[in-house]
């Protein structure tokens, strides 16, 4: 059970809520559903409805996509402070990577009702929400653009995934699941080589992407 103190102490982690004071976190924290996973259990698998984000209030996940001609690609390493989910706050699609926990995890989920109602009733607190949605976004895009550069120009080594750095997935972190060590211990996190040997489907989808969130960032910002 996550106590108040400890609730706003997990929000305070995220960068984005720097500037709200504790009022305006504990408005947030009401709007918020804690949830508890074990180390592997999933909060969302690639393909299924999605209607949430989540805020990480302790422990570690990881987003991995699955390839199209099998295997999976390790996206990102997201610790307390980070968000996962985000892309519901502009499109109810489904979800576009699974996300599990590496360890025993608490998460602070925020539905899209949740976060219209803050637009409304607490306008503050919404834009430092979408403040942070906005800066995951754009880490996100730069990146999907590292990848694709590093396909294009023929590099045959396994780009960094968006994580602190490998020093923070220690093999003795308490709580965490022996696959997922055997899987971290390496030097770097693991690519399908065969799709670097392939044309890159990524390229038009990220391409697309970023024209679409751009057309939504200056939808947001007011410069269109």
């Amino acid at each position: 059970m996550v106590t108040p103190p400890e609730r706003l102490a997990a929000l305070r982690r995220v960068p984005a809520f720097s500037g709200l004071d504790d009022s305006a976190l504990a408005g947030l924290g009401v709007c918020l559903r804690w949830r508890e996973f074990g180390a592997g259990q999933a909060l969302y698998r690639q393909g299924e409805p999605g209607d949430s984000l989540a805020i990480v209030a302790s422990g570690a996940l990881l987003v991995t996509v699955a390839l199209q001609h099998g295997g999976q690609y390790d996206l990102a390493y997201v610790t307390a402070g980070g968000i996962v989910g985000e892309m519901v706050c502009f499109d109810p699609a489904p979800r576009s990577a699974t996300v599990k926990a590496v360890e025993p995890t608490v998460i602070a989920e925020l539905s899209r009702d949740g976060l219209t109602g803050l637009r409304g009733g607490a306008p503050k607190v919404y834009a430092a929400v979408m403040k942070a949605v906005l800066q995951v976004v754009g880490s996100r895009l730069r990146q999907m653009n590292h990848r694709i550069d590093h396909e294009q120009n023929g590099r045959t080594d396994e780009p960094d995934i968006d994580r602190p750095t490998l020093d923070a997935i220690s093999m003795d972190r308490p709580g965490m699941d022996r696959p997922t060590q055997d899987r971290l211990s390496v030097s770097r996190l693991t690519v399908d080589r065969s799709s670097l040997d392939r044309p890159s489907v990524a390229q038009p989808v990220a391409s697309k992407k970023r024209d679409g969130f751009r057309g939504l960032v200056d939808k947001l910002l007011g410069t269109r």
